[in-house]
């Protein structure tokens, strides 16, 4: 099969004939494809997948439509279509797959109605067992100390927390400890680097009195004594700010895609390199954003601003939800459980693999993360359909 696949949508699996025979009368050359197409991403797994439950599902049930009602959906269709060169004799040859189609079309949200019953109507087991392998969510990164580099000197901090803090002239100490000055008389800025591992985390409080909570797999880039006329750092991965007022020296928080002035306020910054997405929190004060895409938005407090490749919004949000981490527990409100699958592994650093197809479980409620976590899973475990096994730190997870 030459086929490329790999711009497929929903809509285009729903109306190749390969992909209807294929999943509707599989063998293990088919399924073998399939897998491997998956397993190498040259495919959309997404659109694979809600493509193969829709499809499933309408050959099962086969739901009637008014007439009259399947016309509107139809021109709807071919609207939609205008850029495709796909032949219709594939729909009416398969008049199941016209609802199904339609579906999709029309915003009825399929996937969604399958997901909210928890893999209950469809077996995650068949998708897994036929099409997809299991993927990693996290890699368990080699245990690491928490580092602080000045130059060409590297200060290793043992344990999982760090306190660390500067004074207006750039003295340091670290958990209590009086560090060496490490700022010269040449008026020339110092930079430092705080390194925090997955798995540890650390607090520092900067030479205007901000302080950062910054959470596991972090990093920080921040002078010494910051300059007369502006403060500046540069985060990745997550850190809770508490900005010091200074409307004199407006304070600046770059990432890799935004960019966040402040001058004295509250905010929780999630841009870990390896997301889809940067969140911009904002508990109290006032803030100004600006994308890398050009796009400059004002947040107001209880608003979250997120940045990904191809959009950036602004939504109402219970910060509560964003930044209780920071005392060692996770508010959830209808978090997927892979998400907080995700939290957990960077948090205990340790690697976790999942079933490739989704598992439509949400969870709400509150995690402690100081308790083991094993104890955690097991929790987890008791209130979803979901089961975990462990062999040399590595879970592996399975979704009834």
């Amino acid at each position: 099969m030459s086929k490329d696949f790999s711009k497929f949508k929903t809509l285009d699996f729903l109306n190749d004939d390969f992909f209807i025979h294929s999943i509707l009368y599989p063998n293990v050359s088919s399924e073998l494809y399939w897998k491997t197409l998956l397993k190498e991403e040259n495919i959309d797994s997404d659109a694979f997948l809600s493509a193969y439950m829709t499809l499933k599902k309408l050959h099962e049930s086969k739901p009637e439509v008014p007439a009259d009602r399947i016309q509107i959906i139809w021109e709807r269709i071919e609207q939609s279509k205008k850029q495709s060169s796909k032949n219709t004799v594939v729909i009416a040859k398969h008049k199941w797959l016209y609802y199904a189609a339609a579906c999709v079309i029309t915003g009825i949200a399929v996937l969604f109605l399958y997901t909210s019953h928890h893999g209950k109507i469809l077996s995650s087991e068949q998708i897994i067992a036929n099409y997809t392998d299991y993927k990693v969510i996290y890699n368990q990164e080699q245990p690491a100390d928490i580092q602080i580099t000045t130059g060409a000197n590297t200060l290793m901090i043992d344990g999982t927390n760090a306190d660390v803090e500067y004074d207006g002239e750039g003295n340091l100490k670290v958990n209590d400890q009086i560090i060496k000055n490490t700022v010269n008389n040449q008026n020339i800025p110092i930079f430092s680097q705080l390194k925090v591992p997955f798995g540890k985390r650390a607090q520092i409080t900067l030479s205007d009195s901000t302080v950062l909570w910054v959470n596991t797999g972090s990093t920080v880039i921040y002078p010494v004594v910051f300059s007369k006329e502006k403060r500046e750092i540069f985060i990745e991965g997550e850190v809770y700010a508490s900005v010091m007022h200074d409307t004199g020296r407006p304070f600046i928080i770059k990432t890799k895609n935004v960019e966040v002035l402040v001058t004295g306020t509250e905010l929780n910054i999630t841009a870990y390199n390896e997301d889809y997405k940067t969140d911009v929190v904002l508990v109290e004060g006032k803030a100004s954003v600006k994308a890398t895409n050009g796009k400059h938005i004002s947040i107001q407090p209880d608003q979250c601003f997120s940045y990904t490749d191809d959009s950036c919004t602004i939504h109402q949000v219970d910060v509560i939800n964003y930044t209780y981490w920071r005392r060692g527990a996770l508010i959830l409100k209808s978090e997927s459980v892979e998400t907080i699958l995700l939290r957990l592994a960077r948090y205990y650093n340790v690697t976790m693999k999942l079933p490739a197809a989704g598992s439509g479980i949400t969870c709400s409620g509150k995690i402690e993360l100081k308790d083991d976590l094993d104890e955690v899973l097991r929790g987890l475990s008791d209130i979803t359909s979901m089961n975990f096994s462990v062999r040399d730190n590595t879970y592996q997870f399975k979704f009834n």
